[in-house]
């Protein structure tokens, strides 16, 4: 499935941000350590999401939050 996403991001245009690779053990297991249900990313996999982005060149990818007065 990756690798069709891949291909189709390349045939569109598009950046193709794996959300996957980066949270594997050595093994090809999911690491728990980046999980909050096993499912879904916790916390600490932030960092890790940013970095994802900007290394296809989004760096705000975030909304932004009003300030208040």
């Amino acid at each position: 499935m990756r690798d069709q996403m891949r291909v189709y991001c390349r045939e569109h245009r598009l950046p193709f941000i794996d959300m996957f690779e980066p949270f594997l053990e050595p093994d090809g297991r999911s690491a728990d350590r980046w999980f909050m249900d096993n499912i879904h990313l916790g916390v600490k996999a932030i960092p890790v999401v940013a970095t994802q982005f900007e290394a296809q060149g989004i760096s705000n990818f975030l909304p932004s939050i009003p300030q208040a007065r």
